[in-house]
Formats: structure tokens, sequence, C-alpha cells
């Protein structure tokens, strides 16, 4: 049974009994209880299209997962590798343009493109290890 021990992480729903068959494994990212709160870890997604650099952090004791890309020009959000946190730790910053999204839903609420959301990598964490499934483009 590959989704034993699923639990909710960020914003994915708990998956029922019934919908483990149809779920897909996932990419692991790392062990759960190494992505400390406040921080950050990189990773990649490939679909049927092409590969995406993605990256998860913890907030507020919550992992969250999204695709690494501004959504005001299609560049990375770690302008220095793997920190996506402003200095306070309140909020994640493309150096590049000066947007500030909220880490628990992605949503820009400052600089270029505000009001507009990061892509989210649903997660979830199965038998003490982190999972990360497609994109959820929005």
């Amino acid at each position: 049974m590959p989704w034993r021990g699923v639990r909710r992480l960020g914003t994915v729903p708990f998956v029922s009994a019934e919908d483990q068959a149809t779920q897909p494994a996932g990419t692991r990212i790392c062990r759960a209880d190494e992505l400390d709160e406040g921080r950050s870890i990189k990773f990649r997604l490939t679909d049927a299209e092409r590969t995406l650099d993605c990256f998860a952090v913890r907030f507020a004791g919550v992992a969250h997962g999204y695709v690494n890309e501004c959504r005001h020009v299609a560049m990375t959000l770690d302008w220095v590798e793997n920190q996506f946190f402003t200095e306070d730790g309140t909020h994640l910053l493309c150096p590049t343009h000066g947007a500030w999204y909220l880490p628990d839903t992605g949503e820009c609420i400052a600089g270029p493109p505000c009001g507009k959301s990061l892509h989210r990598v649903p997660l979830v964490e199965r038998d003490g290890d982190l999972f990360a499934l497609p994109p959820q483009w929005n």
C-alpha cells in the first residue's frame, strides 16, 4: 500500500483509502525531518513536457512546494543558491524584481506581479519522506 502514512502538508488534502490506488507515487525530495522551519530545499520534477526547478520550504510548521520561477519574468527566485526567504524569514523573495510572496500561499503581495501566485507543487509525507506531486498550474 504505497500511500500508507500520508498526512496533510500545506494545502494538499489527505489522500483517502479510495484514492490511494489512483495517486501517483511522486518524486522523493528528502526526509521530512530534514526540512527545518524557515529552511528550503531545491529539487527537480520531470513531467511529459519538461524538467522543472522547484523548491520546498517549511513555514509555520508546514511544508509548502513551488515551481522556482517568478511570476513576473521567468527567472528563478534564488539569486543566492537555495535562499528563498527574506532576511526576517517572513516572505519568499524574488531579488531580481523585488517581488514578495507569502510562504504559505505563494501569493505575491508586493512588487511585480502583485496578486499572482507562484505555481504550487503539492507535497505529501509518506513513511517519513517528503514527496512532490505534479505542479498546479494557476
